[in-house]
């Protein structure tokens, strides 16, 4: 399961980033060449950039790479022993959870009213259900990262 979360991750967020890449090259290039820009590109580039968001955070709590400030965490580890890696977890998961929480709230409200995209008119509530439901599920990597994972990326 675990296995199979972190490589859906991996391919959501690697090909959300390569349709989100050909098609900002090739509308800059219609911009140019044709003066024609691409229909409703900025609607498309912000839902590939919503769902690489959503599997990059299974990938990142899988390989523990996310961004982090450890500028006083050598004070805290002294301070507080090994108890403070616990609360950071927790904290982490506390944070995940709330964002997960908020997008999840919005598909819903997205989905009650159908909401769609100004330009194209796609509904939104699906892009938004399956960012939730990813960054939802990446909290079960936060207290066990995968063994190996790092070896795939």
């Amino acid at each position: 399961m675990h296995r199979f979360l972190y490589h859906s991750g991996q391919w959501l967020s690697a090909l959300a980033l390569i349709f989100l890449v050909s098609m900002t090259v090739t509308d800059v290039l219609c911009r140019w060449l044709f003066n024609s820009p691409i229909y409703g590109s900025n609607e498309i580039a912000n839902i590939l950039l919503t769902l690489s968001i959503g599997g990059g955070l299974v990938v990142t709590a899988s390989t523990r790479s996310h961004i982090k400030v450890d500028l006083m965490e050598g004070l805290f580890v002294r301070l507080f022993g090994a108890r403070y890696h616990g609360v950071t977890r927790l904290l982490e998961s506390v944070g995940v959870l709330l964002f997960s929480a908020i997008v999840g709230v919005y598909a819903y409200e997205a989905w009650e009213f159908d909401e769609v995209t100004v330009v194209l008119e796609w509904p939104l509530a699906p892009v938004f259900f399956i960012t939730s439901v990813f960054s939802a599920l990446s909290v079960l990597y936060i207290f066990k990262p995968m063994k190996g994972a790092e070896q795939d990326v």
